[in-house]
């Protein structure tokens, strides 16, 4: 998906990297009329203004990048729902709180001062936070029959990240020898993965739909310039490339010379 935002910001570079000629149309022609259309349909203002070429250039991005953005999105939310399957299938509250098969359980742990990520747990309807959790019942033997986790986003988040709910993955075991920075189980990391793989999707998504507004807001100013007879003007657009070892991205300047 980062190779399609580059391969927009370069298509619009090569648009605008040739000097024009001066804009020369008929008096009929608005400026304001064709920057509104290229704003509200990319490519609309260009076929106003008769440049066909460029038109066709703006209608074309549009398209492409609608559609990434929709197929991104849809793929990142299908791998979300296959993650909290996975989580669902692969870990559990009672066993983290309690342990079993001679795991020693968080609960055993918190030596009346929980230190963890929040998440929030669920008695007889009653919504607690895990602090109020641990000040009420305040050993295993005080914990209820009944009680269940709230599945929200930062859940699905937390046991994933966090060494604090290793206990609760049906894998884990206090002489494993899988251990990271992060997680103690196999499949407390294989959860991550997933996670990961969701996120960058959802993330693409995002940024193919910035992408589609800076196709709106390039078109609209470049249909504006084509369209006023009065400059003698070219449009241009400077990509610059952001790298670093953890990021990739561009920046974008825009200019019109008179």
């Amino acid at each position: 998906m980062k190779r399609l935002l580059f391969v927009f910001l370069g298509t619009v570079v090569l648009l605008h990297s040739q000097i024009q000629p001066k804009i020369v149309v008929s008096s009929d022609k608005s400026p304001k009329k064709a920057m509104a259309m290229s704003a509200i349909i990319p490519g609309a203002g260009q076929l106003y203004a008769n440049k066909y070429v460029a038109s066709a250039v703006y209608v074309g991005l549009e398209i492409a990048l609608i559609a990434s953005s929709v197929i991104s999105g849809n793929k990142g939310r299908s791998l979300v729902i296959d993650y909290e399957k996975y989580a669902d299938d692969h870990w559990n509250i009672q066993r983290w709180f309690e342990g079993g098969e001679g795991n020693v359980g968080y609960y055993d742990n918190l030596a009346g001062n929980p230190q963890t990520h929040n998440v929030y747990i669920i008695v007889d309807e009653r919504r607690y936070s895990f602090e109020e959790f641990t000040n009420k019942f305040q050993s295993v033997e005080n914990l209820p029959e009944n009680y269940e986790i709230v599945e929200e986003y930062h859940f699905y988040e937390n046991i994933g990240k966090y060494k604090q709910f290793k206990q609760g993955w049906d894998d884990y075991t206090d002489n494993s020898d899988f251990e990271t920075d992060r997680r103690s189980s196999l499949n407390q990391d294989e959860y991550s993965v997933m996670r990961l793989d969701a996120n960058d999707y959802l993330k693409n998504a995002t940024y193919l739909g910035t992408a589609v507004m800076f196709n709106h807001l390039i078109s609209a100013i470049d249909a504006f310039v084509r369209v006023n007879k009065s400059l003698d003007s070219r449009l241009e657009a400077n990509v610059y490339p952001l790298l670093d070892n953890k990021n990739s991205g561009a920046m974008i300047n825009l200019s019109i010379k008179l």
